[in-house]
């Protein structure tokens, strides 16, 4: 397998015009305007992450590449107690106010007191633009600029050079209009926009970190080390953290890790690992290691793209990449690595989906379709995804959107590669007429639960929305993931309802949003012999494979 170089270009003031050489072995160029939760930060002696980016052009000087590989940032573990690190080797200790200090090998208690909080803003943001849009960009930075505002950018995302130069680009910019130093600020900001027919957002960002002290003390209670945050620890040995996630296994880590109090109070350890050793963290936890191969191998693709594609989202502005809880995705260290799943993130190291744009392809995944996967748009918000279209799990199918297709597919065996899940291919469930009339009549009003009416359905025979319609009124449940919570955590919104005495009785198929891969569809798949990139190609529409 031949070795690909990353280029990390990290940029704090204007995004430069893009100017670049590739390799003669395939590289990265990663072009990010922050440095959390979007990309990895800049490598730095003091591991110390930088704020997110503010820029009022997409035109400017970047510092200068450092070559280096992918690196993932995770937060291993927030706690507002006293948590214990244990490490193999020696460590060395890092902060402004003590330099270096080294200590020994062994268990350590590690607690951070706050002597100050972190100072915040809170940006309002007005819309998004995709990587294509900057000339839209540019002209609503003047279209705010007029009506006296101070918009500025946050950048998320990368854009990323594979072999033979090929640009693939996710980059993604919010246009805030001005950054407000309070809450209640931004909400009055908020509201003012509304009149007009502006829908903003804020998020809480931070501009500098709590102050705070970080305590090290040896494993007899006594205090050995005193330093201001944030600390950085290095060691040639790992890291493990026995507490990082509650109920499982120890954390096991490579150095270094950064240890800090973060803006909500808490003390938070954080830390990078490759991104090929962040795969091996997570695929076990994502797919059966005992299924084929190829399936394997299809789920390791998979989850390589959406980890580049989704680093710029739910932490964004926590200054990290992903947590370590199934929140973003389980990631267990080196203590859950398995042979096989290790095997099927080797053998297809460094390759992506990409769209025909040449972007990376959003590549989303379920446990198991119910024998039709869906449409992106049906499920969440935002606009069609070309590579997510709904389709038959199967090599041929029906299209269904109306109640009574749903109904005939959902009685029908129906074969489809997924359908070896004896547990959710098709499922029943029964719930208390009685019960659920007290839910929707604390929740809307209706008085007693007299019908549920199925409105729309997505290509997949998904419910859209439904009617739940009492004695005194009714109301509409929109969304697939509400529908499935206002039924008590539904497996999937492929289903039908029945009321029959004092119960109300489901039938469904499938477990998850549908969308993407379905995983039991590649186990399935993966058993007919077909290969990894056959089973990508099934689930995700007009891709092509390419390498870092």
């Amino acid at each position: 397998m031949r070795k690909y170089a990353i280029q990390i270009m990290q940029s704090y003031g204007r995004i430069a015009r893009l100017a670049f050489a590739v390799a003669p072995v395939a590289a990265i160029l990663i072009l990010s305007g922050c440095g959390h939760s979007s990309s990895p930060p800049p490598r730095r002696d003091t591991g110390a992450t930088p704020p997110p980016t503010r820029e009022d052009t997409v035109e400017a000087g970047l510092r200068p590449p450092a070559r280096e590989s992918f690196r993932v940032r995770l937060q291993y573990l927030q706690s507002t107690q006293e948590e214990v690190l244990i490490a193999e080797q020696e460590l060395v200790v890092s902060a402004h106010d003590i330099g270096l200090r080294r200590l020994p090998a062994g268990t350590w208690k590690v607690s951070a007191r706050t002597l100050g909080p972190a100072k915040k803003s809170w940006p309002v943001f007005v819309k998004a633009f995709e990587h294509h849009e900057t000339a839209a960009l540019r002209d609503a930075l003047e279209h705010w600029r007029k009506q006296g505002f101070a918009p500025s950018v946050t950048t998320m995302g990368h854009a990323v050079a594979g072999s033979g130069g090929a640009l693939h680009d996710n980059r993604l910019y919010w246009l805030a209009v001005r950054r407000c130093a309070s809450e209640a600020e931004a909400e009055a900001l908020k509201k003012q926009l509304q009149g007009q027919k502006v829908w903003a957002w804020s998020r809480e960002e931070v501009d500098n970190r709590a102050r705070a002290n970080i305590t090290f003390r040896s494993a007899t209670g006594g205090e050995v080390l005193h330093a201001a945050s944030p600390v950085t620890v290095r060691s040639e040995g790992l890291l493990t953290l026995p507490d990082a996630r509650k109920g499982h296994p120890p954390v096991t880590v490579p150095a270094p890790m950064e240890i800090l109090a973060d803006h909500t109070g808490h003390t938070a350890f954080l830390g990078e690992v490759a991104l090929e050793e962040y795969l091996r963290g997570i695929l076990p936890a994502e797919m059966y290691a005992s299924w084929p191969l190829e399936a394997l191998k299809a789920q390791a693709v998979a989850a390589r793209s959406e980890v580049l594609v989704h680093a710029r989202g739910k932490h964004f502005f926590d200054g990290y990449d992903f947590c370590i809880e199934q929140h973003c995705r389980a990631f267990g260290g080196r203590g859950l690595y398995d042979p096989r799943t290790d095997q099927a993130v080797k053998e297809t190291e460094g390759i992506i989906l990409v769209a025909a744009d040449k972007s990376i392809v959003p590549t989303v995944f379920s446990s198991n379709c119910g024998g039709w996967t869906e449409s992106n748009e049906n499920v969440w918000d935002g606009a069609a995804q070309p590579a997510l279209r709904g389709r038959p799990d199967s090599r041929d199918g029906e299209r269904r959107g109306s109640h009574n297709h749903a109904e005939r597919w959902l009685n029908s065996g129906g074969h489809a590669y997924c359908a070896g899940d004896k547990d959710y291919y098709r499922w029943t469930r029964s719930i208390s007429l009685a019960k659920l009339s007290a839910q929707f009549n604390r929740d809307y009003g209706i008085g007693n639960l007299r019908s549920i009416e199925a409105l729309e359905r997505g290509v997949s025979g998904r419910l859209k929305s439904v009617r739940v319609v009492g004695d005194r009124k009714s109301a509409v449940i929109n969304k697939e993931l509400n529908i499935r919570r206002a039924f008590e955590n539904l497996p999937s919104a492929l289903c039908t309802f029945s009321i029959q005495g004092g119960t109300v009785h489901i039938r469904g198929a499938g477990r998850g949003h549908g969308v993407g891969l379905c995983q039991h569809g590649a186990n399935g798949m993966a058993r007919e012999n077909l290969g990894y990139e056959a089973i990508l190609r099934h689930y995700f529409s007009g891709v092509a494979l390419a390498r870092l």
